[in-house]
């Protein structure tokens, strides 16, 4: 179905896996004034799916930006192909995809008939892309309404919020943080700028509280507005105000909306008061600003928050990791034994403890005389992947009676374990310097490619899931930023006294692994648990690698 465009109006592109969400979403643009190109419902692509229409698509002279519903990308190479191409066009792809949840996964698979993906490997890579992935129909509404408008990305600059409630001055802060949406500080011209538009009581601030002048003065909305939009520190602006009588409604839009009309940076104009209504000469005129208009200040903020992030997208996927990891000929397939995953390790220059295999308990207690007390030992075999959990681990071991005790006894229980298995030795390495524990890797999901991991390790892992999924292609600088992100970031940074650890040694084995994966296909998963990040400028050592072929 082609409906006509609005006359001069961004017009969106619309690919929904389900015909009700096709016409949800396009009665919901439609009655914002907006244009739809086209508006597609897929529905079991049993022949083509979202992904053909789009690649159909994104070339297409009418078509700004799209609204996109699936429950499962069944093509991800191919949409990621045209992702990117979207974003080369400077044409803003709004993604959602439910599946978060088991039961919503489940849910998708009765309706498409097909297996669901993993989540948050698909929300990772096609973010990677520049795609704005949402959550709920709300924002997939407002999100589209605004870039479609306002596709250029916003790069540098962060959010303003003015208004003429003071209440509002507080909830904005609470929920901006909540959400992620970035305050601009105003610049002294600025400040200056409000100053002379505001009452003598009133000190200008992000949020700006605009006061009740505006009721003898509407002419402050639209001055305020372009003194706030002149500031370079300002990558957007949020209007919500009270509307009070059809008169006084009329005044707002007088003032604000030409002031908005000019602006290159994303606006949204707010009446509050939900569902009260509004007068018809208003309306009219908003409807043909052609502005983003919504009834909730924090529906507004959320979109904006995701416009922002959608900036942040654009400019990190012009970045990108150049690759060129060590190939591995003659890969096996199933798990590697440690020591050999530790081989691998070596030869990329990625520390680990002093030591290697032993294969009788002759060799083990000569290794560790040239290592030195206290050592480390740890049944070998590659069908041993989980060596704690078969009594296969002994640390801090002091002496050779120790040693010895430790061997035969790790036999025994290894043995019980796992009847029939056949160890290839005992892994004997020296005990570590203490250091945070953390977790790195990768895996090659069957639909989307590589992904890597990194985050808190050790007994943190299990405890806490703290760790950010990583696109391939990242470079160490960007897996820095991202190591940031995590919720025991501070742990990185030093807490109690405690010294900040070497985040860039950290992101450089995470670069190596993943150079190593997209050089070798046959690796279908590495885990490196725990990374031991010493303090900054000491490097890192990995005491334990699993490596699992294809």
């Amino acid at each position: 179905m082609r409906p006509v465009s609005a006359k001069g109006g961004p017009r969106i592109g619309i690919v929904a896996q389900s015909g009700a969400m096709n016409g949800n979403l396009r009665q919901a643009f439609h009655g914002r004034g907006l244009g739809v190109s086209f508006s597609i419902s897929t529905g079991n692509e049993a022949v083509l799916g979202a992904e053909d229409f789009l690649a159909a698509l994104v070339d297409a002279p009418d078509v700004d930006a799209f609204a996109v519903f699936v429950e499962m990308l069944r093509q991800p190479a191919k949409f990621l192909q045209v992702a990117a191409r979207a974003r080369e066009l400077g044409k803003p792809l709004v993604l959602m995809h439910p599946g978060r949840s088991q039961r919503a996964r489940e849910a998708a698979k009765s309706h498409t008939g097909a297996l669901a993906g993993d989540f948050e490997v698909m929300r990772t890579l096609v973010e990677r892309e520049g795609v704005v992935v949402v959550n709920t129909m709300d924002e997939l509404f407002d999100v589209t309404a605004i870039l479609a408008k306002y596709p250029e990305p916003v790069v540098e600059g962060k959010a303003a919020v003015a208004s003429n409630s003071g209440a509002l001055r507080g909830v904005s802060l609470d929920f901006c943080e909540d959400v992620g949406l970035p305050l601009a500080e105003f610049s002294p011209e600025t400040m200056n700028k409000l100053s002379a538009i505001l009452p003598d009581f009133m000190a200008p601030d992000n949020p700006l509280d605009l006061t009740a002048m505006g009721m003898q003065k509407p002419e402050i909305f639209g001055q305020s507005a372009q003194a706030i939009l002149d500031d370079p520190g300002v990558g957007s602006l949020i209007m919500p105000l009270m509307g009070g009588s059809p008169e006084q409604q009329v005044a707002k839009a007088d003032s604000l909306l030409p002031v908005m009309q000019k602006s290159r940076k994303p606006v949204c104009f707010v009446i509050m008061g939900d569902s009260s209504p509004l007068g018809e000469e208003f309306l009219a005129k908003v409807r043909e600003s052609g502005m983003p208009f919504l009834r909730s200040p924090e529906r507004a903020m959320r979109a904006m928050a995701h416009v922002h992030r959608y900036g942040q997208l654009h400019a990190a996927a012009a970045v990108r990791a150049q690759g060129g990891g060590l190939r591995l000929p003659g890969l096996a397939s199933g798990p590697m034994a440690e020591y050999k995953g530790k081989e691998v390790l070596r030869k990329l220059g990625i520390p680990v403890p002093q030591g290697g295999l032993a294969r009788t308990l002759d060799e083990a207690l000569q290794r560790a005389a040239e290592i030195g007390y206290p050592v480390v030992l740890k049944a070998q075999a590659d069908q041993l992947m989980h060596k704690s959990d078969a009594g296969g681990v002994a640390v801090g071991l002091r002496d050779a009676a120790a040693l010895e005790a430790a061997w035969h006894a790790m036999t025994a229980a290894v043995a019980k374990h796992s009847p029939g298995l056949e160890l290839d030795g005992m892994l004997v390495e020296a005990m570590s310097r203490p250091g945070l524990e953390l977790v790195v890797g990768g895996r090659r999901d069957p639909n989307w490619g590589v992904v890597m991991m990194a985050g808190l390790g050790g007994i943190w892992i299990e405890a806490l899931h703290d760790v950010r999924l990583l696109a391939p292609d990242l470079t160490e600088a960007q897996i820095a930023a991202e190591l940031g992100r995590l919720k025991g970031a501070k742990l990185l940074s030093g807490l109690r006294g405690k010294p900040p650890v070497d985040v860039a040694a950290v992101a450089r084995v995470v670069r190596q692994l993943a150079d190593l994966m997209l050089a070798n296909p046959e690796i279908a998963e590495i885990d490196v648990n725990p990374l031991i990040a010493l303090p900054a400028g000491e490097g890192v050592v990995a005491l334990d690698a699993l490596f699992v072929n294809q």
